[in-house]
């Protein structure tokens, strides 16, 4: 009698004769009955370690850490928000800031002997220096102004200047925390009608000066630009001179940071019922305006229909070896 594993085999039993027969085994040429050679232990042992299973450590390495899981929204530092809340306003708009506060603080330091420190002073403090300074700014330098001016307006800054004086101050006390708007809160109401009083004073004695706008122009400069401008499809320069004057004019943008936000690829180009060719912006562009003036442009602008000179240019940009000169219009 035989043991083998949980089996009772009899010495006469055919099994346990297939089982141990060496010459039966030999003949069957059993590959998995061969013993391994080391060559092919080696190269098991590197196919392992080559497993194509990602994330599957090698034999012997300890297992790698869990990936974090991943994350819905974006991350941001101190920094990013930092960069977010400067970006809202423009380099000449934190100037002008600049040049309103130092005013306001040449003039505190000339009357009380003292800088004004905006991040405590209330607001019933602030209203009353307000409505004094308002009264009492004027330009520095007045005898040059003389030379364009008369004696009195050469004396008083203009009523948009003193009007953007007042919102420099504003925006300050914006970007240092304060919840103060010395236009609109209660608080400011008898500053902000001296300013009016001595506005309307200035304009019956003849002080104020009247608002410098661009001339017309002329119907024979008009002709001129358009002989001019039909050389654009032969010329980069002149091409590039057409379409910023046709978006000047056409779209009517209002300053100049409307241009500096477009790219090759701002404007969609459409064709009504009529086979007339009109143009669109692609992407809102920000202006110094206000929020209804720019609905009624955006309204305009899109209900517009273009003639040759307002669209062809904008096309034969995109047409022309970007390389050259092109990266925004």
């Amino acid at each position: 009698m035989a043991e083998f594993g949980n089996f009772d085999l009899c010495d006469d039993d055919p099994l346990l004769y297939l089982l141990f027969d060496n010459d039966i085994l030999a003949a069957l040429d059993l590959p998995f009955m061969a013993p391994a050679s080391v060559e092919e232990t080696e190269e098991v042992e590197k196919e392992l370690k080559m497993s194509d299973m990602e994330g599957l450590p090698s034999p012997g390495m300890p297992t790698p850490p869990p990936p974090p899981p991943s994350k819905r929204f974006k991350s941001m530092t101190e920094e990013d928000l930092k960069q977010f809340e400067d970006s809202r306003q423009s380099i000449s708009t934190k100037r002008n800031t600049q040049w309103g506060v130092k005013l306001f603080q040449d003039w505190h330091l000339e009357v009380f002997s003292d800088v004004l420190d905006f991040k405590t002073v209330t607001s019933e403090i602030l209203a009353e220096k307000l409505r004094k300074f308002y009264c009492e700014a004027k330009p520095k330098s007045t005898s040059e102004r003389t030379a364009e001016l008369t004696v009195a307006q050469a004396e008083n800054y203009h009523k948009n200047s003193l009007k953007n004086l007042r919102a420099a101050i504003n925006r300050h006390l914006q970007d240092l925390g304060r919840s103060i708007d010395i236009v609109r809160d209660k608080e400011f109401k008898t500053a902000n009608h001296t300013l009016d009083g001595m506005l309307k004073s200035l304009t019956k004695t003849g002080a104020s000066r009247t608002t410098n706008h661009k001339t017309v122009i002329h119907p024979e400069d008009l002709q001129r630009i358009s002989t001019y401008f039909l050389s654009a499809p032969h010329s980069p320069i002149v091409l590039r001179q057409c379409v910023w004057y046709n978006l000047s004019i056409h779209l009517v943008t209002r300053g100049l940071e409307f241009h500096h936000q477009l790219l090759m690829d701002s404007f969609q180009f459409h064709k009504d019922e009529n086979n007339l060719e009109y143009i669109t912006l692609r992407h809102e562009t920000q202006q110094k305006t206000s929020k209804e003036v720019l609905h009624l442009m955006k309204l305009l602008l899109e209900s517009v229909y273009t003639r040759f000179l307002e669209v062809k240019p904008v096309a034969l940009v995109n047409e022309q070896d970007r390389s050259q000169c092109y990266k925004s219009i």
